[in-house]
Formats: structure tokens, C-alpha cells, sequence
């Protein structure tokens, strides 16, 4: 540099590195260094270029050895709390962070930062006087406005979050990210109507915005609007064609559907394996693992829900059942939140890998460092799911399962868990690109809330009209659904209909009813956040469960059936009518019907699904006796045999790791 002062090379390299191009302002940094070893701002920034390219342990060692020649410079604290919040070490980020504010109180990006890692820590409360002290120095941080929102709704105080989100939007009516942030609180609350609104308002500010597309589809498929919602959704991945994650939830949401055939899901399956895995197949490497046949496995678990979720208290009863003496288990925790499911999990777990801060190029590497042998997909198409890093092929054998009954298309997913009620030996299903690995039982097992009610008499039994009754996600409620309600409700007079559902809907609901000669009152509705027990999230409370005390007969959605409500109503001695579907999650409930002693109940066509309601209805000793019974034979099933599904499911990766070490 013998045309430039030092100061002047130092300047231009900040001027590289403001500007991205690491590797230039890297050599530069490095050469200054080697004429002032002792400085401290060059380790330090040459920790921040490591930090950006990835070489964690290297940045940590180097802005460590900046702090250790100046101990007061907030900026080195606030970037170490950067580090270490990236490395999961987030009480140490904490820390360091507290460090940087004490040095220097007036930034308000080291409040901000520590507001993120105290979200991530479980600790949202703290989290809102953070940011409301870094908006207090920094009024217009827009990161911190977001998260402000983000913050208070983890708290639980939601009134506070859409006031918030409001007064922003007062101030800055075409701030998009507000609004998305907004509408998907309303959303969570069930408010559809006012979510759907908020989008449509963002979309007049960004029309082609692909986020607040895919929110607004995310948003008319949770208020039973399929085809918009798919609509909504294809024109997200027109505006933002590379996102893997939208392609993932067109898929997701199609399985609603009342009408796609099987083949066309398929078929788009297969479109996301050529657009988002295929031009990953270069990153595949081969893998050195042991080929030892019998020796102990390491098994890997990844999803985003081992938390209170439908998928998390469903794997854990048999999680905490696993042989460890033949099996080490290592999960790959993608959950945002951690709460008392979370602990149980981490409690058992040979290995916790917390996800979230990862890239699914680093995922994949962390997989193949920990000499994963077999992993397992919890979360297929749903939402968060990590399939990026599963198209990197990290482990010798993977399979999907637990996220929905079905596939995910993946090149890379040899496998696919499942039983053989949902997927009959001979019959090909269409979409079945991984091979089925059929259970001997059920293809999932269940686990009631711990403080379960008991059963309560039948409310028939007192004279009164028979109730049905679906607690089910309405999502899975269509058109066609209704349709067969409305039949079974006008042939058997004075029957009444029990839904879950919020907002305008149940109008639109009312309507159809009254259109078809069923009074409104017949129909009654009860609040969606305080029976949601399905895919939209958290397990059935009590409460919920007390719901089941007024109706006689659970009706089954489809194409998309229940799995864990079918379970609830059973479990409360509720039976349930099934439609047999064409795919895979259209058999749950047969499944689990057939594994409780009561394949009758499940309709192998509509109109039998018709008939089976109307005689089951009208046969008061057998309901009463299945009110009576359906607990027992619940427990005597192997629905609730966790030890027995554990080793099921073990023999499956025994299996399919003999196979490969036969390769």
C-alpha cells in the first residue's frame, strides 16, 4: 500500500466492508494488523468479518482477545452478545450485552439486541422494557417496533401488541412489516376477518410483496377459503419464485382442498424437489459413518415443535420410552419458545442442538458432525420445517413422519413412517415418492392431558335431541363437509350441530344451515382459541376436553381428517364418524378407529358416512355403551402404549440402517 497512508488503507477497508465485499476489506485488515499487532479495533473487526463468513470459533477468539486488550469499548461487547447469541450461548449474550449498555447506555442497538436474545430466552417481558428503552433513544428503529409487537404478544398481553401495531400504522400508514406483523396477531386471535383486512390494506401499499401474500393465503385457508387461499399463495411465488418456504405452504394448504386429486398434490411435490432440492444435489456428500449393522445408533430428531404442539405431545411419550441402551437420540430444535414440554425433551436427549439461528447449509453440516445415522423429519411441508437441510442428504437414512400422514417428495427422504391402515400393502398412494414403512399398529400414539376430565353421561340420555359436534381446526371445514352435515341434520329432527369457529364465519355458517332448511339456533359455535387442539397448535387444556361432555357424536372432516381430536373425542368416550379419503391424511382417523376396535364407524363413501351418522344417532343403547366403554378401550389400545410404539418404531430404524450398511 505504498500509495496510502495507514489511516487512509484503514478507511478504505471499512469502505469494503460497509459495502460487503468481505475478503477485500479482510486482506487489508490483516495487513494493518501486521504493522500494529496490539490494536484492538483491528481484532475486532477482523471477529466481525468472521462472524459474517461463518468461522464462529475463530471470531469469538478474536474479539475475546480485543476485549482483553480494551475492556471498555461497549461496540466489542455488543458484537461478542452477536457472537454468542449466534453460537447459542444466549445467557452469555445476555451478559455481554448487559456490558455493552453499561459502558455505553445511550446505543440503542445493544437494548435492542438484547431484547432479541431475551425473547429467545423465554424472558419476553424483560424483553418490552428493553425495546422500549431502545425506541426511547431510538424512536424511529424500526427493527425495535416490530419486535416491540413480537414481545408483547409472547407475554400474553395481546391488547397491548395490537394497540402497538396500531399506532405505528397511524404514524407510518404504508409501513408494510407493521401491518403483516398485525395481521398475523389478529390471525392467531382468530380474527380473520380484520387479518384479512390488514393484508389487503399492506397489499395496496406493496402489491407483488410475496410475505404479505403468502400471509393473506395463510389467512383465507385458516377462514376455509381454499381456492382463494391457493390463489394468494401462487401469486406469492410468482412475486418471489425462490422461496422454498411458500412453495411448501401452497403444498401444505392444497391437502385441504375438498376436490385435488391426490396426483395433482403430487405432482407439486415433485415441482418443489426439481426447484428447491435438485440444485442442492452438488452439496451431498458421501458419508463415513460405521457400517457396524447392530451397534448402538444415533438418531436424530429435527423439528420446530418440541413444545406444547399437537406434534411435540404426541412424540413424547414415546421419546421418553426409547431403548438408550441401543439408541442415542439428538434433537434439532427449531422452537422459538421453550416451555415445560420443551425441558422434558431436552431432559432425555442424548444431544440438543438448538436450529433456529442456523442456516440449513449449517444444520446439514451440524447433522453430519454429530454422526447422525438416522434422521428423522417431524415437520414435513408444515410450517418452519428445515427440508433445505434434508435435501443436503446430511445422514445415510431419512425419513419423514409426524408432521402430517403422507410425503414430502423429497429425492433425498428414503423413507416415510406410517401404518397399514393409512397406507394398505398393494395400494400405491398417489404421491408416495418415499418408500412407506408400514407400523404394525397405529402410526402415532397419543397422550391425554394429565388432568383429564371423566367422562360424563350422555347427553342424549336425558331425553334431549342427539348433538354432534366437530372440534376440529375449521380449516378442514368445506363446503362439501357441510353438505353431509346438513343431510345427517335434516333427517334426524331436532339435531343439533356444535362447530368451532369465530368472527364472521359463523354467519356465513348460520346461512348455509338456513339455506338448507336447518334453523340457526340448531347450530351453535364455540370460541376457536378455546377448543384449538389440532394443527393449529397447543394441546387440549381441560376445558377444551370439558366440551366433549355435550355432544354425543364426533363428525370427521375430510379430505383432511382429525388425528389428535379424533383421539380427544374418543378419549371422552365420544365416537367419531370417518370418511375413508383417497390419500394418505385422509385415512387418519380409519387409522385410529381401526386401533381402538371400531372400523365400522369409518365410511368408505359419503353416503355412507351419511348413514353411519343417521343409525348411530338413533341407536341409544349403543351409544351409551360406547360412552361407557370408549375410555377403556382407549387405554387397553395401542394408542396409549408408548413402550409398545417405542419399540415399533426402533425396529424401523434397526431396519432401515441394516439396509443401508448392506449398500
Amino acid at each position: 500500500m505504498p500509495t496510502v497512508t495507514h489511516q487512509q488503507a484503514f478507511q478504505i477497508a471499512i469502505d469494503h466492508h460497509r459495502a460487503g465485499r468481505i475478503s477485500e476489506a479482510e486482506d487489508i485488515y490483516r495487513q494493518l494488523l501486521a504493522i500494529y499487532p496490539q490494536n484492538p479495533d483491528l481484532w475486532q473487526l477482523l471477529g466481525v468479518i468472521a462472524h459474517q463468513s461463518g468461522r464462529l470459533e475463530e471470531a469469538l477468539d478474536l474479539i475475546q482477545r480485543a476485549i482483553g486488550a480494551n475492556p471498555n469499548a461497549s461496540p466489542y461487547y455488543n458484537n461478542l452478545g452477536l457472537l454468542l447469541n449466534k453460537l447459542g450461548r444466549r445467557e452469555e449474550a445476555v451478559t455481554a450485552f448487559r456490558k455493552a449498555i453499561q459502558l455505553q447506555p445511550e446505543v440503542a442497538e445493544s437494548h435492542y439486541n438484547l431484547g432479541i436474545t431475551l425473547c429467545e430466552l423465554g424472558r419476553p417481558s424483560e424483553a418490552v422494557e428493553v425495546y422500549q428503552t431502545a425506541l426511547g433513544l431510538h424512536p424511529g428503529h424500526f427493527s425495535a417496533q416490530l419486535n416491540l409487537g413480537v414481545a408483547l404478544t409472547m407475554a400474553g398481553r395481546m391488547d397491548e401488541a395490537l394497540a402497538h401495531y396500531r399506532t405505528v400504522l397511524r404514524r407510518e400508514p404504508g409501513n408494510v412489516s407493521i401491518a403483516v406483523n398485525l395481521g398475523n396477531l389478529l390471525k392467531d386471535l382468530a380474527r380473520l376477518d380484520e387479518a384479512v383486512e390488514i393484508y389487503r390494506v399492506a397489499l395496496s401499499y406493496a402489491p407483488d410483496d410475496f410475505n404479505v401474500l403468502n400471509n393473506l393465503g395463510v389467512a383465507l385457508k385458516d377462514s376455509s377459503e381454499i381456492e382463494a387461499s391457493l390463489d394468494c399463495i401462487r401469486r406469492s411465488m410468482a412475486a418471489c419464485p425462490n422461496r422454498a418456504e411458500v412453495h411448501s405452504n401452497l403444498i401444505f394448504t392444497s391437502f385441504f382442498h375438498p376436490s385435488l386429486p391426490a396426483s395433482e398434490i403430487a405432482a407439486e411435490m415433485r415441482r418443489w424437489s426439481v426447484a428447491h432440492e435438485f440444485p442442492l444435489r452438488n452439496e451431498r456428500r458421501s458419508h463415513s459413518n460405521d457400517r457396524s449393522p447392530d451397534r448402538r445408533l444415533r438418531i436424530g430428531y429435527a423439528s420446530p415443535d418440541f413444545r406444547d404442539h399437537v406434534v411435540g405431545r404426541t412424540l413424547l411419550p414415546c421419546f421418553e420410552a426409547h431403548d438408550r441402551e441401543q439408541f442415542e437420540f439428538f434433537c434439532y430444535s427449531g422452537a422459538s419458545v421453550s416451555d415445560d414440554v420443551t425441558e422434558r425433551f431436552r431432559a432425555r436427549a442424548d444431544g440438543w442442538r438448538e436450529t433456529s439461528y442456523l442456516t440449513d447449509a449449517q444444520l446439514a453440516e451440524q447433522i453430519r458432525t454429530d454422526r447422525i445415522d438416522v434422521l428423522v423429519d417431524l415437520a414435513l411441508h408444515t410450517g418452519f420445517n428445515r427440508l433445505l437441510a434434508f435435501a443436503r442428504k446430511p445422514a445415510p437414512v431419512q425419513l419423514a413422519w409426524l408432521g402430517y400422514p403422507g410425503a414430502t417428495g423429497l429425492e433425498a427422504m428414503d423413507c416415510r413412517i406410517t401404518d397399514r391402515y393409512l397406507d394398505p400393502a398393494g395400494e400405491d398412494r398417489a404421491g408416495s415418492f418415499e418408500e412407506p414403512i408400514r407400523l404394525p399398529d397405529a402410526w402415532c400414539c397419543y397422550q391425554p392431558h394429565d388432568c383429564s376430565p371423566e367422562v360424563s353421561v350422555l347427553p342424549m340420555s336425558s331425553g334431549q335431541p342427539v348433538t354432534f359436534g366437530s372440534f376440529n381446526n375449521f380449516t378442514k371445514i368445506n363446503k362439501r363437509v357441510l353438505e353431509l352435515w346438513a343431510e345427517i341434520l335434516q333427517t334426524i329432527d331436532g339435531s343439533r350441530l356444535l362447530l368451532v369457529l369465530k368472527g364472521s364465519g359463523q354467519d356465513k355458517t348460520r346461512r348455509f344451515f338456513e339455506e338448507r332448511g336447518i334453523n340457526a339456533d340448531r347450530v351453535e359455535f364455540l370460541s376457536y382459541y378455546a377448543a384449538a387442539a389440532d394443527e393449529a397448535g397447543k394441546s387440549a387444556p381441560p376445558e377444551f376436553l370439558l366440551r366433549y361432555h355435550h355432544i354425543d357424536i364426533a363428525l370427521d372432516p375430510f379430505p383432511y381428517n382429525g388425528m389428535t381430536t379424533t383421539c380427544d373425542a374418543l378419549w371422552m368416550g365420544v365416537p367419531v364418524v370417518a370418511l375413508i379419503g383417497e390419500a394418505t391424511l385422509g385415512r387418519a382417523s380409519y387409522s385410529l378407529l381401526c386401533n381402538v376396535g371400531l372400523p365400522e364407524l369409518a365410511a368408505a363413501s359419503e353416503a355412507d358416512y351419511v348413514r353411519i351418522a343417521i343409525e348411530l344417532a338413533r341407536d341409544l343403547p349403543r351409544l351409551e355403551e360406547l360412552r361407557t366403554n370408549l375410555r377403556a378401550r382407549v387405554k387397553n389400545s395401542p394408542l396409549l402404549d408408548a413402550p409398545r410404539f417405542a419399540r415399533n418404531l426402533e425396529i424401523v430404524f434397526r431396519d432401515v440402517w441394516k439396509r443401508w450398511c448392506a449398500m
